[in-house]
């Protein structure tokens, strides 16, 4: 009896080391194309703008805020605005000096949110050092916040979309 169970217990050690084995030799790690994923993302994203289209009675539209002369972030815009056009979002940009004050940016922020013409607003980082952060953030409207880096949206990403019940 105690043989048996020995050859058992082995019969099942071999299986599960085999299942592990096979798991980690036929899942092999590989890169990502980036450039074909994004490609059949916008596909997808560019089939679904006429039915909202439809529904809103105008295309989506996306609000971008630009502070100063940053080439990295005009070129990362450049490339926000010719991909919204490509699949049928109306894209805005609203470009502002890098001396703009952290008011008068607060309240262009705010007005976009509220403007209902804007289903959409990204605020482009980094900032200047004078302008905090984090007070432009906090003043986006998270359901119009696309970065999602508004405390709430972080708030859900870190809970997975669960909602807390209290």
């Amino acid at each position: 009896m105690v043989l048996w169970v020995e050859c058992a217990a082995l019969v099942l050690l071999y299986h599960a080391a085999h299942i592990l084995y096979t798991s980690l030799t036929q899942h092999v790690a590989r890169p990502l194309d980036g450039r074909a994923v994004a490609a059949t993302w916008q596909q997808e994203l560019a089939a679904d703008v006429p039915a909202l289209t439809r529904a809103l009675g105008r295309p989506p539209a996306l609000a971008v805020v630009v502070v100063g002369q940053r080439p990295d972030s005009l070129l990362y815009v450049s490339r926000k605005l010719e991909a919204c056009t490509q699949v049928g979002i109306q894209a805005m940009l609203h470009r502002l000096p890098g001396t703009v004050g952290q008011e008068q940016l607060l309240a262009r922020v705010k007005s976009l949110c509220e403007d209902p013409k804007v289903d959409g607003v990204l605020v482009q980082l980094p900032l200047p050092p004078h302008i905090n952060e984090d007070a432009v953030i906090n003043v986006l409207d998270p359901c119009k916040d696309v970065d999602g880096f508004h405390p709430v949206n972080v708030g859900y990403v870190k809970r997975r979309g669960r909602v807390v019940c209290v």
